[in-house]
């Protein structure tokens, strides 16, 4: 997926990760801003969605009120059946679009089998930036799960995903790299030092 002209590594890393995860999902909820109205990424993303067959429920975020109720109306020329309006912030319409979510799944026949499990083990990967944690994940995992690139600091919260040994759920967690206190430049990296401890 690519929404800008200039591209650099890891963005585009980023967009092939992004187009993986749609191929993958069962269902996309497809966010939108209520108050800009439809914007030209908005219609980048759209001609993507169209193209992978999957359910859709186009979700128009930032409705806050019942007056605000007719922002939904220009979001059905993004050519979706489900369209609603809800509030993250106000927990507006949430209750109605997990009952459509609930709807939406069960109609999908499982082709695999997930691991929903509890882990009965955390495995974290720890260790100083660009040490090679997520190479190392994603050869775990057998897929190419945590963006691998050259530049410190790429993966920036802790990434986590389920695997199957020996017939134990192991849960994986890749984590930011850490450096000493005195080596932390910046507020960003002191919350994803945080994060990872």
């Amino acid at each position: 997926i690519e929404l800008g002209k200039k591209v650099d590594d890891i963005t585009s890393t980023v967009a092939q990760r992004v187009q993986q995860v749609l191929e993958q999902a069962s269902l996309i909820l497809f966010v939108v801003d209520g108050q800009t109205g439809i914007t030209q990424k908005d219609l980048v993303v759209k001609k993507i969605v169209h193209t992978l067959n999957k359910p859709v429920i186009v979700l128009v975020n930032k409705v806050d009120t019942m007056h605000q109720q007719d922002l939904i109306n220009d979001f059905y020329a993004l050519g979706f059946e489900h369209v609603f309006a809800v509030s993250a912030v106000h927990n507006r319409n949430i209750a109605d679009l997990l009952d459509q979510i609930i709807v939406e799944l069960t109609a999908i026949p499982v082709s695999e089998k997930m691991i929903v499990d509890k882990p009965e083990f955390k495995v974290a990967l720890l260790g100083r930036p660009n040490a090679g944690k997520s190479s190392l994940m994603n050869l775990l995992v057998k897929q190419e799960f945590s963006i691998v690139s050259d530049v410190a600091g790429t993966t920036r919260e802790a990434l986590r995903k389920k695997i199957m040994v020996n017939k134990n759920v192991i849960e994986l967690i890749d984590t930011a790299g850490v450096r000493r206190k005195s080596g932390v430049d910046s507020e960003l990296e002191s919350m994803m030092v945080t994060n990872s401890l």
